[in-house]
């Protein structure tokens, strides 16, 4: 009995088998779900504040909140 080299194995497995084998070999249960941690990002490098109130303009700007003056949007967003 030989231990096969990487070569051989890429040869003579697909993908599916070599990840199969390795979670027999290993008895690891197969992962179906994952959390992805994403650190918080500033949006185009401006405030929270300048991002609110850029919101409220652009949706303004749509007609959503159609009913939304703009001296409002200036003071609290």
């Amino acid at each position: 009995w030989r231990k096969p080299g990487y070569k051989e194995i890429q040869e003579k497995m697909t993908a599916r088998q070599a990840g199969l084998l390795i979670r027999i070999l290993e008895d690891k249960p197969v992962k179906t779900s994952w959390q992805i941690d994403l650190p918080a990002r500033a949006f185009l490098g401006i405030g929270q504040d300048d991002f609110n109130r850029a919101l409220a303009r652009q949706l303004q700007a749509i007609g959503f909140g159609w009913d939304v003056n703009a001296q409002d949007i200036r003071g609290r967003a």
